[in-house]
């Protein structure tokens, strides 16, 4: 994701933290940004009255990048009000359990979808019995206390929490994204979600596994090792480096990647990123002019 890199080549990249659109100009050309903040009640973000505006002009083309955002127009109200955290226990309506939702919450959204489907056909056989409706909502109420200690979840679940972080100085470690503070700090989450994966693994009888719920194993300990690894390489990048006019993200050492089973190490690129064509080869034509 852009927001989540530093710098670009070229610094030809500027992201707009927080906003909206919510308008076209005048010429019919550009477009209108609101200043949004998160909204508890409704779990997105939604511009603020009074709130800054900006303009982009001229624009020529526009990429929407909705990511894995889940579509549940198809159903009526009472069930699409029900989505994920409001009504469901793994996947399943607390409701009526015979109605499942597939749905990624870590990520790892394809291996996320694949290990539910895994887990909703174990339901429907009968191989993993459902527990009672009641609980269902105290198993819920486990896990969300569970994400109440985990700083990432907490500070998009209390608002007051979100509030005192946004408010930390600019010299906090919470700002500085390479330092030991935050990479512990992006470990602790990113084990959260692999010890989920696991557990539902581990339910599911998929044919891979991480650990468990309460530890993960040496494969998952190397997959929350590599995932964020991947997240230093972004912010490594900054706009001062000698080679900041072709560097991207993808430019990065290889050495830390490699299989959680075989051990092989990745390989690394031919050339350049912005130098490498179609097939994965350097191109003789000035790609990055």
């Amino acid at each position: 994701m852009a927001s989540s890199v530093n710098a670009w080549p070229g610094d030809r990249v500027k992201v707009l933290w927080h906003t909206f659109p919510t308008g076209v100009t005048a010429d019919g050309r550009g477009i209108i940004l609101s200043y949004a903040e998160w909204n508890y009640s409704t779990e997105r973000y939604e511009p603020t009255k009074g709130g800054e505006i900006f303009e982009l002009g001229d624009i020529s083309t526009i990429v929407m990048c909705t990511g894995y955002s889940p579509n549940m127009e198809s159903l009526s109200d009472e069930l699409y009000n029900m989505y994920v955290e409001r009504g469901l226990y793994r996947h399943a309506l607390i409701e009526n359990p015979n109605m499942m939702f597939l749905y990624e919450s870590t990520s790892y959204p394809l291996l996320d979808i694949d290990v539910a489907s895994w887990l909703c056909l174990t339901y429907v056989c009968g191989e993993v019995k459902l527990p009672t409706a009641d609980e269902m909502e105290k198993h819920n109420c486990k896990q969300r206390l569970d994400e109440m200690s985990n700083p990432y979840l907490r500070y998009y679940k209390d608002k007051n929490y979100y509030a005192a972080l946004n408010n930390l100085p600019e010299d906090h470690w919470w700002s500085k994204y390479t330092s030991r503070e935050y990479k512990n700090y992006s470990k602790e989450y990113t084990r959260y979600e692999l010890q989920m994966l696991a557990r539902d693994m581990q339910d599911a009888g998929y044919p891979a596994g991480f650990g468990s719920y309460e530890k993960l194993s040496e494969r998952g300990e190397m997959i929350v090792d590599m995932t964020c690894e991947d997240s230093q390489g972004r912010y490594r990048l900054t706009s001062d480096d000698p080679d900041s006019s072709w560097r991207t993200f993808r430019d990065c050492d290889p050495s830390p990647f490699k299989s959680i089973y075989t051990g092989t190490g990745s390989v690394p690129l031919q050339g350049k990123w912005m130098d490498l064509d179609n097939h994965g080869e350097v191109s003789t034509e000035p790609i990055r002019e």
